[in-house]
């Protein structure tokens, strides 16, 4: 299985931090677990697991997020 380049996306103006990455991953996971009407589908399925996938997408930039306060 290949490895995911997460210092490929670390070094993006947007998440600036592994803690950042994997904050974000979580809650993807989370959405594509839960799957509503109101989300986002899933964009890319290269692995079997969410939470890799969810990683996958937002290394890829397959999903765009926004930052809000609170």
């Amino acid at each position: 299985m290949p490895m995911l380049d997460i210092e490929k996306r670390i070094k993006d103006e947007k998440v600036k931090s592994r803690f950042k990455l994997v904050r974000l991953a979580s809650i993807r996971a989370k959405q594509l677990n839960r799957m509503k009407d109101d989300d986002i589908p899933l964009k890319l399925e290269r692995y079997h697991k969410v939470t890799t996938n969810a990683l996958d997408e937002i290394i890829e930039k397959a999903v765009d997020f926004e930052e809000t306060d609170g």
